[in-house]
């Protein structure tokens, strides 16, 4: 239990941007939280992600790898995709990327500011053992690897846990219509015919209050309307 919660402390304070150390082993449940790594590396730097997932007990599971090339290409070690191939959607142009990786029992996917560019079945691996070793919950370590492994991480900047966010909405009647996901401690405010409404997204991604319901204008009131002189 103790270990536990040290490590979901750990997994807390790094919700803000830390710069990357090399060879640290660091408590990640990657399952249910998203890894974003920030990069400034040019296409056709030669510079690389490159990113080691272990289980609970230290065991390697296999590595995530982005390399900067004339395109840029992935990998992933561990009997799934071990030689690089290029994203099924390159990455956008922009020098400054934001890249999200995501995992669950049965997929892994990576977003680069905002576009996905890979949605990785493990199952479409010629080699069964890439399920055996990616599939479940499984990651509980990650580690930017250094000189040792013969690949450097040469690329990542910064890193953090994917802050949760609430989920966007819809407001039949509303003046907006349509609200986006919106990050921690942020209001939006919902205006209708005859009221508004706020709603704050809490820390732990929730709304503080449910999606309100805007009054509509009656059929009556629109007749009376229309038959003024």
């Amino acid at each position: 239990m103790r270990c536990f919660v040290v490590a979901t402390f750990l997994l807390a304070t790094i919700t803000a941007w830390s710069p990357v150390e090399q060879k640290i082993q660091i408590p990640f449940d990657l399952e249910s939280t998203p890894l974003q790594i920030k990069t400034n590396s040019l296409t056709g730097s030669g510079e690389m992600i490159r990113v080691v997932t272990f289980t609970a007990d230290g065991k390697v599971i296999g590595a995530v790898e982005m390399w900067f090339k004339s395109s840029v290409k992935y990998k992933i070690t561990g009997s799934c995709k071990n030689w690089y191939s290029l994203f099924p959607v390159q990455p956008p142009e922009e020098v400054d990327k934001t890249w999200t990786i995501r995992k669950n029992t049965t997929t892994l996917s990576i977003e680069c500011n905002g576009v996905e560019v890979l949605n990785y079945q493990f199952s479409d691996s010629n080699d069964s053992s890439c399920v055996e070793r990616w599939g479940g919950d499984v990651v509980e370590l990650i580690k930017f690897s250094g000189k040792e492994s013969g690949n450097e991480d040469t690329a990542s900047d910064t890193y953090r846990a994917k802050p949760k966010v609430c989920p966007g909405f819809t407001v039949d009647g509303s003046v907006q219509g349509i609200w986006n996901d919106t990050d921690p401690g942020q209001t939006v405010t919902i205006n209708c015919q005859k009221s508004s409404f706020e709603r704050t997204c809490t820390d732990n991604g929730e709304w503080s209050t449910d999606i309100p319901t805007c009054e509509k204008q009656s059929k009556s009131n629109r007749v009376h309307k229309q038959e003024r002189f």
